[in-house]
């Protein structure tokens, strides 16, 4: 058994090699930007607030919208990105990793 990595405020349970697909770039800066929203939109006071009001403020949809974050698999002819599902996997891998799955992006992304 392998012991837990910290990195950061992070522990990683399982130590795998990134795969192949998922590294490039653009998957690196969408990490990047997602922590840093997460950083600054999701803290433990928002996810409380969320939690506790039983959804996330109008504000923090509209911020994730303009950061990229809405929309990722969503065709350009209507509006989303055009990305495949690698960029939905990171945007979900990130909010794990900073506990804010009650953010539902994802569920809005589908």
């Amino acid at each position: 058994m392998r012991r837990l990595e910290q990195k950061g405020n992070i522990v990683a349970a399982i130590d795998l090699p990134r795969p192949e697909f998922m590294d490039s770039d653009e998957l690196r800066m969408l990490e990047d930007a997602t922590d840093r929203f997460l950083d600054d939109y999701a803290d433990s006071s928002a996810l409380a607030r969320w939690r506790e009001q039983g959804y996330v403020d109008r504000d923090t949809w509209r911020a994730a919208g303009q950061a990229g974050l809405l929309g990722v698999m969503i065709p350009e002819a209507y509006g989303g990105a055009g990305a495949d599902f690698r960029y939905d996997a990171v945007l979900m891998e990130r909010m794990a990793l900073k506990h804010a799955l009650n953010f539902a992006l994802p569920l809005h992304n589908a």
